[in-house]
């Protein structure tokens, strides 16, 4: 299983490693701290106006993703996109400022690109839905970071759908009984490191299912 996408699935790996034992899969770890990969990245910014783009060793998808499938040596039977947070900032696009309620074709056009692009290696794709952030989220995104999410995931759902690419529900791990804190303390993004393994656990298991 390649497992591709920013620091959420990045971190869940790294402070998964130390107990990781499972024997029915092997992941492979393309996921890279503060990078989508998405090519051409435009401008975002934070929720005091501050300009971010992505660090300068992040590699776009169509770089970084050959590079970790070919340096694997053997053909990965699954793929899993953990994506999806990116837009939950304004980005700057055609010379305005989008923000994700507005739209994210943008980012959707990069995205099914990437989709493309495994299935042509014949890599099976399933898709995890980004969960709702946790209210610490707000050290970055706008106070309306639920809504902004919510946007995101509802224009997400039903595109997958009509590509025909199997997803899952970060919600349904990260947001137990509709609590968006409980597993997200620290920053309100990332899990927190104790509960890495048992949400790495869900998503590797979710996503063998789903196929």
């Amino acid at each position: 299983m390649a497992l591709f996408g920013d620091s959420v699935p990045a971190w869940l790996a790294r402070d998964s490693a130390a107990s990781f034992d499972r024997t029915d899969v092997l992941v492979v770890n393309g996921a890279r701290e503060a990078c989508d990969a998405m090519v051409d990245m435009p401008v975002a910014r934070d929720r005091v106006g501050k300009e971010l783009s992505p660090p300068s060793d992040c590699e776009a998808w169509d770089t970084w993703y050959p590079k970790v499938l070919d340096d694997f040596g053997q053909s990965a039977d699954l793929a899993v996109l953990m994506l999806g947070q990116a837009p939950a900032l304004d980005h700057f696009v055609n010379g305005s400022w989008v923000a994700p309620c507005q739209s994210i074709d943008w980012y959707l056009a990069d995205v099914q690109q990437r989709i493309e692009y495994l299935r042509s290696r014949d890599i099976p794709v399933v898709f995890a839905l980004p969960a709702v952030l946790g209210s610490k989220s707000r050290f970055a995104v706008p106070d309306d970071y639920a809504q902004r999410m919510t946007c995101i995931r509802e224009r997400l759902a039903p595109w997958l759908a009509d590509l025909g690419v199997p997803t899952i529900d970060l919600n349904d791990v990260l947001c137990p009984a509709g609590d968006c804190e409980a597993l997200r303390t620290v920053d309100g993004v990332h899990v927190d490191a104790e509960h890495a393994r048992e949400v790495l656990d869900w998503v590797i298991d979710s996503a063998l299912a789903s196929v």
